[in-house]
């Protein structure tokens, strides 16, 4: 029988957050593998608990992600509703999930987080 990687890991390791933190003014969330319906509860927890920490904005590492469906789509959407939002390199089946449901506006992708700071110090001054 053949060996097959399940979907929900990547590396051995199973789809959601990698890593947690504040750099700067930012609450950055790493994410990796698989992100949908069956793997979202610990990304969901995670968000919740970054916005009861940080009251800034947030971004969230992508360059990871190996698929994201709906689900996560709407908690990204939700979250920004709550605070600023970026997504850092997010790969082309990301960039191209948000281009086809029309949510681009609404959630910024930058190639770093370094970019992001750089925007954002452009647009407020």
């Amino acid at each position: 029988m053949e060996n097959v990687e399940d979907p929900h890991e990547r590396n051995g390791r199973p789809a959601g957050v990698r890593g947690s933190r504040q750099v700067g003014e930012f609450w950055l969330i790493r994410l990796a593998g698989d992100l949908d319906i069956e793997t979202l509860e610990p990304v969901e927890q995670e968000v919740t608990a970054a916005l009861r920490r940080h009251e800034g904005p947030l971004a969230f590492d992508t360059a990871e992600v190996s698929f994201c469906d709906s689900s996560m789509l709407n908690l990204l959407l939700r979250t920004a509703g709550e605070r600023p939002l970026s997504l850092l390199a997010p790969p082309a089946h990301l960039r191209r999930l948000l281009t086809v449901t029309g949510t681009e506006p609404f959630l910024p992708c930058y190639p770093d987080l370094d970019s992001c700071r750089r925007e954002r110090v452009r647009e407020s001054g």
